[in-house]
């Protein structure tokens, strides 16, 4: 083999131009055209006798779009009384890998690939400990192709672990009265 011709779903070839000939180097690059998408990639092998060869061909998917969604708390709910939660993760159809977070993330692409987890529509989650006050989960998606969102997902919530009242709740019946009645007034005061 003296030459080669690739040709295909190309723009690019690595020592030469697509469909040319062009002197054999192997392995060789292309860089594949524009748009996601099914690729196809040809070549096409010629000796010093001039013999050309049938065509060998591959296929390979072009993914370069970041996987989007969102990360709810409880179904949107305003506050909790529990740290103990359920997320619900919705996600583009070709998301494979999720992370997340009670800490903000600032680069989703910055998470190291072993951190991620597979990808699951609902997730039951702790919230950060501490104090009554605001929570957030943040999420990042990673799809098949390695493509990781833009930015974190996340979502927020209040954590209330204060019954209502607790300074001085009273109840009373009839104001403390006897009664021959069954009907009978209550009285609250918190």
């Amino acid at each position: 083999v003296t030459e080669m011709r690739i040709s295909g779903d190309i723009s690019a070839v690595a020592g030469g131009t697509p469909n040319a000939w062009m002197t054999y180097n192997a392995p060789n690059g292309v860089t594949l055209s524009a748009g996601d998408g099914l690729k196809t990639v040809t070549a096409q092998f010629r000796d010093a006798a001039g013999n050309v060869t049938s065509l060998y061909s591959d296929t390979v998917t072009l993914d370069q779009t970041r996987p989007t969604g969102s990360v709810t708390i409880n179904n949107n709910d305003a506050k909790t009384a529990a740290l103990l939660s359920t997320l619900t993760i919705t996600a583009a159809g070709d998301t494979e890998k999720m992370y997340l977070s009670n800490a903000s993330i600032a680069d989703c692409g910055a998470v190291p690939s072993g951190n991620f987890t597979d990808y699951v529509s609902v997730k039951v989650w702790t919230l950060a400990s501490g104090a009554d006050g605001a929570r957030t989960v943040y999420a990042c998606l990673k799809d098949y192709a390695g493509n990781a969102s833009a930015a974190a997902l996340s979502d927020g919530i209040t954590v209330d672990t204060t019954p209502p009242g607790t300074d001085a709740t009273s109840l009373s019946i009839n104001e403390g009265d006897q009664t021959q009645v069954r009907g009978v007034n209550l009285s609250m005061h918190t």
